[in-house]
């Protein structure tokens, strides 16, 4: 999936495209609109699409971090705060590992 694929909000889509792809992301998104416009498959995108160690500025769809964010099996916070640097080898990271371990 691209982010061309979002042809009801052609806008919002380039928005975030461009905003992930110059690395210039605001500190949260509202997602709102009528019923059907795409708002929560927009979200999962942008979602993958920060997460996908496949792509840059866009979600594969067939990594593991991808597909679990579509099955609604989100990446833990440890591992996210581990693969930007944030986390060290605490033991509540290696606690946290163990239960779900990071893929990279």
């Amino acid at each position: 999936m691209t982010w061309t694929r979002f042809s009801q909000q052609p806008r919002a889509s380039e928005l975030l495209y461009h905003s992930l792809l110059n690395n210039r992301l605001a500190h949260a998104y509202l997602f709102a609109g009528p019923k059907g416009a795409g708002k929560k498959q927009m979200a999962l995108h942008l979602a993958k699409s920060l997460f996908c160690p496949e792509r840059e500025a866009d979600a594969c769809g067939a990594c593991v971090t991808c597909r679990r964010i579509e099955g609604g099996g989100t990446t833990p916070m440890c591992c996210l705060l581990h693969r930007m640097g944030l986390l060290s080898k605490s033991t509540r990271f290696v606690r946290c590992k163990k239960k779900w371990p990071c893929e990279r």
